[in-house]
């Protein structure tokens, strides 16, 4: 499965992130501390299936 976009709403720091568009090659996240890098990135693998899940245990969030 890829992402082509997301969209985080009232989640952390996001009131509305608006439409966060991905490349299909490749993409970089940077930005000063607490500025959310890490809430992008747990978006998606939480939405990820559950399938893909596997070997990636150190994120705490799941999808229920």
């Amino acid at each position: 499965m890829k992402i082509k976009s997301i969209r985080i709403e009232n989640l952390k720091g996001f009131e509305n992130s608006g439409k966060i568009e991905f490349s299909p090659t490749i993409n970089v996240l940077v930005g000063a501390n607490n500025s959310g890098k890490s809430t992008i990135i747990k978006s998606c693998y939480a939405i990820q299936p559950r399938d893909m899940h596997v070997g990636l245990a150190t994120f705490e969030w799941r999808v229920s």
